[in-house]
C-alpha cells in the first residue's frame, strides 16, 4: 500500500491555500463553519466550475486539452 503523503492541514491552513489559490473568503468563522462541518474535499467539487482554465483555445473545438 502507498504512503499517504500530503500533510496535515489546520482549518486556518486551509483556508490560506484557499486564498492564495485566489478564492475570496469574505467572512473566515464561515469559511472555518464550512470546512469543520463539510470538508475541504466535499466543498471542493462546488469550487470546480469556478476554476478557470490555463488552456488555450486553438479554434479546432472539442474540450480536450
Amino acid at each position: 500500500m502507498k504512503a499517504y503523503n500530503k500533510p496535515y492541514l489546520t482549518i486556518e491552513q486551509q483556508i490560506e491555500k484557499l486564498h492564495l489559490r485566489g478564492l475570496v473568503v469574505s467572512d473566515g468563522s464561515l469559511a472555518a463553519h464550512a470546512l469543520c462541518n463539510i470538508g475541504y474535499y466535499r466543498l471542493s467539487g462546488y469550487w470546480y466550475p469556478m476554476r478557470q482554465s490555463h488552456l488555450v483555445d486553438d479554434g479546432k473545438g472539442g474540450n480536450c486539452g
